[in-house]
């Protein structure tokens, strides 16, 4: 799929060109440098006239989706980048990311982050190559009735999971696992289980989380996050490096003799050494 980004892009140098000429001719001022105010301008709108599109769209399918998803759908993943990135992007925000060559050569991994951010899963988005997409995050299962995202991250296969719930939340574990042995993709979970709204670098992680990587004998990617909680407060005046570094990646050999508990504190241990960290 052609970027969003790229496509928003030349519509607005179309549109930034057409209105230039059509002014220096019918009006004869020969002012060319108002295609350059145009341009970011025409971009602004035509994104949220795709946000519009995508409501009204995730409007229908809300209707139609009665029974539920049962696998994961590239194309609604694919929206769901787009549409990350181009945000992200839009709100004067770079992604610097370290690490990439970890990645284990299979797709069939689970990524675990720390988690700040409404922001956490557009980074992750914007930075993940393509051999890695799409990528399926388990959630809350709010983000499913977000009036924009909810429709869209239902399709594409995110999996809601309800951390009261004993029962329903091994429900998601299992469908986690089904997802990564049957369609080859990713897994994206935060530990943590919600944002971290404390001054604490980290809140304790749900071991439960790493019940997949068990089940289905999958490497864990451990990934740490910093930043995108400072992009509501930056935008659209400053500017916000947002960086994640992929860590480390725990293969089931390494993990075999130890239980969730010990891995996940290990995961979370490599985590917070890293946020102190103070990046160059």
């Amino acid at each position: 799929m052609v970027s969003l980004e790229i496509i928003l892009l030349i519509l607005s140098l179309c549109g930034a060109s057409g209105i230039t000429y059509l002014i220096c001719a019918y009006t004869k001022w020969y002012f060319f440098w108002i295609g350059l105010f145009l341009i970011p301008a025409l971009y602004v709108v035509l994104y949220i006239l795709t946000l519009i599109i995508l409501i009204i769209w995730g409007s229908i399918l809300k209707i139609g989706n009665k029974k539920g998803i049962d696998k994961p759908h590239p194309f609604y993943a694919s929206i769901i980048r787009n549409v990350s990135s181009t945000t992200i992007h839009l709100l004067n925000t770079r992604v610097k990311v370290n690490g990439l060559e970890k990645l284990p050569e299979s797709r069939k991994f689970i990524l675990i982050n720390n988690h700040i951010s409404n922001f956490d899963q557009m980074a992750l988005l914007d930075i993940l190559p393509k051999k890695y997409r799409p990528i399926i995050f388990i959630s809350k299962p709010q983000n499913m009735k977000l009036p924009i995202a909810g429709p869209f991250v239902e399709r594409a296969g995110y999996i809601p999971i309800n951390r009261e719930n004993p029962k329903k939340g091994l429900e998601a574990i299992n469908k986690a696992v089904d997802f990564i042995n049957r369609y080859d993709v990713p897994i994206g979970i935060s530990p943590e289980g919600t944002r971290n709204k404390t001054k604490e670098i980290m809140l304790p992680f749900h071991p439960g989380s790493f019940k997949i990587a068990y089940k289905a004998n999958c490497p864990v990617v451990v990934c740490s996050i910093k930043n995108t909680n400072l992009v509501h407060k930056n935008t659209p005046f400053k500017h916000t490096t947002i960086y994640v570094n992929i860590l480390d990646v725990i293969y089931p050999k390494q993990f075999e003799n130890m239980n969730t508990v010990e891995l996940s504190e290990i995961c979370r241990n490599k985590i917070i050494e890293d946020l102190v960290r103070k990046e160059n």
